[in-house]
């Protein structure tokens, strides 16, 4: 048994003559789709490396910087992120856990203007 696509789900909600539906599940999708893809691209993008040896990017006018964690003994502990100049309050374990927060935010940023 195969699952069915939202193209199948969509023209069922067509035969059940509910057009509106239809438009708003193909918008959500088509936007989550562009969403996921700019993620996907914001993740593998070439990052910068800081004099301190931090990565970091400057998008549009924001600057998102990734610190890897260290103890005094030099032993590495975790990732977090700094968003123009403001620290994440978590820590991370991977530097792709911080990224996807990192761009969360930035999305989230960038939606208010």
């Amino acid at each position: 048994m195969a699952h069915p696509t939202l193209l199948d789900l969509a023209n069922f909600i067509v035969v059940k003559n509910d057009y509106s539906k239809v438009e708003i599940k193909c918008q959500a999708f088509s936007l989550r789709k562009t969403c996921l893809s700019r993620e996907r691209s914001f993740v593998t993008r070439t990052w910068q490396t800081s004099r301190n040896g931090n990565a970091y990017l400057r998008i549009k006018g924001h600057t998102v910087v990734l610190f890897e964690l260290s103890r005094a003994d030099g032993t590495k502990y975790g990732w977090k992120y700094a968003f123009d100049k403001h620290f994440s309050r978590y820590q991370y374990a991977t530097k792709e856990e911080a990224m996807r927060d990192a761009f969360d935010e930035l999305e989230a940023e960038l939606a208010k203007n």
